[in-house]
């Protein structure tokens, strides 16, 4: 008896132990990580996985809802996450592009086959107004015959904003602010006073031209126009004065008065550091008894230098009027106009010992005024390639390869000179 009772009990042990349910498999689940958050008219949308080990790729379909329109209000990275593969898709970003009033987009997950829905599986996202900044390069520019204006986009950080659609950015004379007349001192290029930043673009420039001179009447203020969702930035006026013709304000005798781009400037400012191994030996220095003499109605020039320029101006030569150059300087393109005039005696590889086969060059000349208001010339060495200081500049390529090929900064020497006593 003893015997039947045991194996029964053993056969009920079996029996319950074969009955116990199997392990809980676990479904992978998918949902967005968190709600998204507007980052200057960005939404960063991420895939949250949990319990799936897989390799293979996965792809989970996300659909665009609510009152704004894919394309026209917003556009999206991706419509779908993919899981897992040689090429996973974790986050899909929404930028907005709309400028009208604020609008919503929900996104909603799909679960593919053998997943279900997290928590957050659907998210509504408010689409505000983006907000863009239009600001001049600069504040000042000095011209002659013409002057290229830029004007520039940034988002609400100050961060320059590349333009996901054409931007038309208006602008308008400060009649209040500007002495030139337009139509009669100056215009516009493009008969127009507006640019369009194009798609994918940061800025958009115009021209304004000089037509006829007159003293006291040559200084055009421009500003920004504010339109919808675009304000005014750092820059919202620019101030251009017109120089009068420079040619003919060159007769007579002129005495340097500073080397701009000195040693200090080119291990600085210039960008030409010691430590790459430039030769600075026979770098041109300021001396107070360097001169040059202008006569333009022959057009013919002296020059007298005590300083290595003597290596460049190698004596009396012809001059002519070659025309405008802008020279770039600056961060953000900001430039000005100098005169370019054509010298021939000229040394092109700047040497006491090597002489260029081609002794014509191309020289920049503006007149600017001190702080105590005295006139200056202010000249510009940009036609050379030295065979002395720094000859490494043509093995870094820094020359362009047509003249005046030194205008690169790091490249040209600037000095200023005054009128003789």
């Amino acid at each position: 008896m003893k015997k039947v009772l045991f194996a029964l009990m053993a056969v009920m042990t079996v029996f319950a132990v074969s009955c116990e349910p199997d392990d809980a498999v676990e479904i992978p689940t998918v949902s967005f990580a968190v709600q998204p958050v507007n980052s200057d008219g960005v939404f960063t949308l991420t895939l949250l996985t949990t319990g799936y080990n897989g390799t293979g790729p996965v792809t989970v379909p996300v659909t665009f809802s609510g009152n704004a329109e894919q394309g026209t209000d917003y556009s999206v990275s991706d419509e779908a996450f993919v899981i897992g593969g040689a090429t996973p898709v974790t986050t899909i970003t929404l930028t907005t592009l709309t400028t009208a009033e604020d609008m919503s987009v929900t996104a909603t997950l799909s679960a593919p086959d053998g997943f279900q829905l997290g928590q957050l599986s659907s998210v509504t996202m408010t689409l505000s107004p983006v907000r863009v900044y239009a600001s001049f390069s600069t504040s000042q520019m000095t011209a002659m015959e013409s002057s290229t204006v830029t004007i520039q986009t940034y988002d609400s950080n100050g961060a320059m904003k590349r333009m996901d659609r054409d931007l038309t950015i208006e602008f308008e004379v400060d009649e209040e602010r500007s002495t030139a007349v337009l139509g009669t001192n100056f215009e516009f290029a493009s008969g127009t006073q507006s640019v369009v930043v194009g798609a994918g673009e940061l800025d958009a420039s115009f021209v304004v031209k000089r037509l006829e001179y007159e003293e006291g009447h040559n200084t055009v203020v421009l500003r920004i126009k504010e339109g919808d969702n675009l304000y005014l930035g750092t820059n919202a006026r620019i101030e251009i004065t017109f120089a009068g013709p420079v040619y003919e304000k060159l007769t007579g005798t002129w005495v340097m008065n500073e080397l701009v781009t000195d040693l200090e400037y080119f291990n600085g400012v210039g960008g030409v550091y010691e430590g790459w191994g430039f030769t600075f030996d026979g770098f041109p220095e300021f001396n107070a008894e360097d001169r040059i003499t202008f006569d333009v109605e022959n057009g013919t020039y002296v020059p007298a230098f005590q300083s290595t320029f003597s290596n460049y101006f190698k004596g009396e030569g012809n001059m002519s009027d070659n025309g405008d150059y802008l020279i770039r300087t600056g961060m953000g393109g900001a430039g000005f106009s100098v005169q370019l005039i054509q010298m021939d005696n000229i040394n092109r590889f700047f040497s006491a010992t090597d002489i260029s086969d081609d002794n014509v060059a191309l020289v920049g000349v503006r007149f600017i005024t001190d702080d105590s208001g005295e006139e200056l010339m202010d000249m510009y060495i940009i036609d050379h390639t030295s065979h002395s200081f720094m000859p490494e500049l043509e093995d870094y390529m820094m020359y362009d390869t047509e003249k005046p090929v030194a205008t690169t900064s790091g490249c040209y020497l600037n000095m200023t000179f005054k009128r003789a006593e």
